[in-house]
């Protein structure tokens, strides 16, 4: 059972490209799932989807039951299943998973070294404390006491440091991420014929949002209610660059709102994806920096005591 559950986890991306891709051809919905049960890699999760299908769920629902990463979209998916539109949103859908995908894989790729490192360090300290110290003992006058505390403070920043380090390598990596999909939703809900209030009223339901984003979503929305434009609520709450308020400005004097949509979206894309980038290049250079100041800290702990030692000794 644990087998099957990370072979579906690892191949959700690319079952929901392939139903995307089949029922953009002109598939249906039910002729895609029974297409893709007939293919080996894809049969678990078509055959679940069409029992629950059979037994009265609906297809949101049944998706869903699929993955955790998919409950994010439930309500996307209902409301397009409503509206009858649901086949254009999975293209949609399966570009943010990837997105997702692509992200996870870039920050675990960036994690190996710090965390190589890391364990090198502390592998080092450890070598230091049994066989170091007692040798140091040896042939200088320095208390081990000190000795220890000195490892320990060069194994306490480093540590510290580097989860410090790993916080704004994932800021920096995630940090257009409610951008991206707030847009790329708003492009989907728009072709699915929703109009922006309920657009916003969908996405304060949808999960995967943080309680600020939840917030400048129910800010919009309420702005909206008010009478204030799209344009108007996104300048006020200050989340936005100039690139999008720029765009959502043409749009309200009389352009085309979908692919001013679609185009904010695509920005937003790129934005993230040159943040990761970013951050990848950010973490070698600091990371280089965090160890030249670990390694800092034991000279002084431990080098220089036993220099200043014989010193005084030869004196």
């Amino acid at each position: 059972m644990q087998k099957m559950m990370i072979k579906k986890s690892s191949s959700i991306v690319q079952f929901m490209e392939l139903l995307s891709s089949l029922t953009k051809s002109g598939f249906t919905i039910s002729r895609a799932l029974k297409a893709l049960e007939e293919n080996p890699l894809t049969e678990v999760m078509a055959g679940k989807v069409l029992d629950m299908i059979a037994e009265g769920s609906n297809v949101s629902s049944a998706l869903c039951s699929l993955s955790v990463r998919l409950r994010g979209f439930e309500i996307l998916l209902d409301t397009a299943e409503e509206t009858g539109d649901i086949e254009s949103l999975l293209e949609e859908i399966c570009e943010q998973l990837k997105q997702s995908e692509e992200s996870r894989k870039s920050l675990a790729a960036a994690l190996v070294y710090p965390v190589f490192i890391c364990l090198l360090a502390l592998c080092l300290s450890l070598f230091l404390t049994v066989y170091g110290i007692p040798y140091i003992n040896l042939i200088a006058d320095v208390k081990k006491e000190e000795l220890v505390k000195a490892v320990i403070r060069a194994n306490l920043w480093l540590i510290f440091s580097s989860a410090v380090l790993a916080v704004v390598l994932r800021f920096l990596m995630h940090r257009r991420d409610f951008e991206s999909r707030l847009f790329l939703s708003l492009y989907s809900l728009s072709e699915s014929g929703v109009g922006m209030e309920g657009a916003f009223q969908v996405l304060l339901k949808e999960r995967g949002f943080s309680k600020r984003d939840l917030k400048c979503i129910s800010f919009i929305l309420q702005g909206i209610r008010e009478g204030r434009t799209l344009y108007e609520n996104v300048l006020q709450s200050r989340r936005f660059d100039a690139f999008c308020i720029s765009w959502l400005s043409a749009a309200e004097a009389g352009g085309d709102v979908k692919g001013v949509l679609k185009t904010v979206s695509e920005h937003y894309k790129k934005e993230r994806k040159e943040a990761e980038e970013l951050a990848v290049r950010f973490m070698e250079p600091a990371l280089s920096g965090l160890c030249g100041i670990y390694v800092l800290i034991l000279i002084s702990g431990l080098v220089i005591p036993v220099f200043m030692s014989l010193g005084a000794n030869i004196l």
